[in-house]
């Protein structure tokens, strides 16, 4: 599962994931607060495509709050790392949820769900400060205007883009 992103010592006050089961819990939680999740299944949650070994499936989808639209990506990937007793995948090595906010800039996820707010939008993704006005870097990346500047440099190069 993935970890924290530490940067400069600093770890954001965001909850990450520690299981398969968080992930569920998340989608789940995000449709029973209106969502639509692109075909996401509750009652098969990580069903995808396995017939080559390694599975990828992708469902995207949506939020709405008072805020605005929240596009919402799921993605199952990588090896099966583990299978109940009648062979479904339970576990993946690659399990990602992403959110982007009505801004078009991505949005770091807490766990558990909580509906999406100005906290999302108000977070650097770099030095995690919080409750600052954030502005883009690079392609969709949010970023508080102090980290904008130290780091545009080393995002947005001349041909980045390509």
């Amino acid at each position: 599962m993935p970890q924290p992103l530490e940067r400069d010592g600093k770890v954001p006050s965001f909850n990450y994931p520690k299981s398969t089961e968080d992930y569920i819990k998340w989608c789940k939680a995000a449709i029973l607060d209106g969502g639509n999740l692109g075909g996401w299944d509750p009652e098969n949650p990580l069903a995808a495509d396995t017939k080559y070994g390694s599975s990828v499936n992708v469902f995207d989808g949506v939020l709405t709050t008072e805020l605005g639209q929240w596009a919402v990506l799921i993605y199952l990937g990588g090896e099966v790392t583990q299978r109940d007793e009648t062979g479904i995948p339970t576990s993946y090595s690659r399990l990602v949820v992403s959110m982007w906010g009505p801004d078009k800039l991505a949005c770091l996820i807490r766990y558990p769900y909580q509906r999406p707010s100005q906290v999302e939008l108000r977070t650097c993704h770099y030095c995690y400060k919080e409750n600052v006005p954030t502005v883009q870097l690079s392609f969709a990346g949010r970023a508080c205007v102090g980290c904008r500047k130290k780091l545009v440099a080393e995002y947005e190069y001349p041909g980045w883009t390509k």
